[in-house]
């Protein structure tokens, strides 16, 4: 491995991975719910709380946690979950 090429990551399974999935699931309906769905300070606290929390994580742990959404973003067939998912980095300011 040469200096320029980035160290391959683990992908996430088992715990990791399900509570990746349910991380991004949130967020993604938190983003999207009306009032009369879910309170929307409540929604818009934790969101800011899930991204907080990522952004503490290692580099590592981020980028893991980001090729999660990314192969899961593969594999979707809501469209909308699918650009969410693309976008995820930036929308949590995990860049």
């Amino acid at each position: 491995m040469t200096a320029r090429q980035a160290a391959p990551t683990q992908a996430l399974d088992g715990l990791a991975g399900a509570l990746s999935d349910l991380v991004c699931w949130m967020v993604f309906y938190f983003q999207r719910c009306e009032d009369d769905e879910v309170d929307l300070e409540v929604a818009d606290e934790l969101s800011r709380v899930i991204g907080d929390a990522l952004r503490r994580l290692p580099m590592a742990d981020r980028l893991r946690f980001l090729e999660h959404a990314t192969s899961r973003a593969a594999t979707s067939t809501v469209p909308d979950y699918h650009d969410f998912l693309v976008e995820l980095a930036e929308t949590l300011g995990l860049e």
